[in-house]
């Protein structure tokens, strides 16, 4: 088990509507994303894979809060406005809750003949 990766819209719109419809909507919550390794690229540090689909909040990410303090890692939430589950990037002392995720591998079954 490890912090959520977002890999596709259909992924974010999923989690999104879960967290909605269990009145969850305007927590904040930890991804696995961070820019802090390497060449700032945007990295899922649960897989280790660069981040190809993203969902940014309008003007997100901007790398530094109103207090001037870097942001490295990744929060999905739902805003007020314009509506929908969207990254923010903060940083990453913050404390918030948080989502894991479980990755199986159903493409090979394992074989029960003996």
């Amino acid at each position: 088990m490890h912090l959520l990766s977002i890999n596709s819209q259909q992924e974010n719109d999923r989690i999104g509507k879960f967290i909605n419809e269990n009145g969850l909507g305007y927590g904040h919550y930890w991804t696995s994303a961070s820019n802090q390794v390497g060449d700032g690229q945007w990295v899922w540090l649960s897989t280790g894979q660069n981040m190809v689909y993203s969902n940014w909040y309008p003007g997100e990410p901007s790398g530094k809060n109103s207090q001037n303090n870097t942001e490295h890692c990744v929060e999905a939430r739902h805003w007020a406005q314009p509506s929908g589950f969207t990254w923010n990037d903060i940083n990453c002392l913050v404390e918030m809750y948080f989502i894991c995720e479980t990755i199986t591998d159903c493409a090979s079954p394992k074989n029960s003949k003996k």
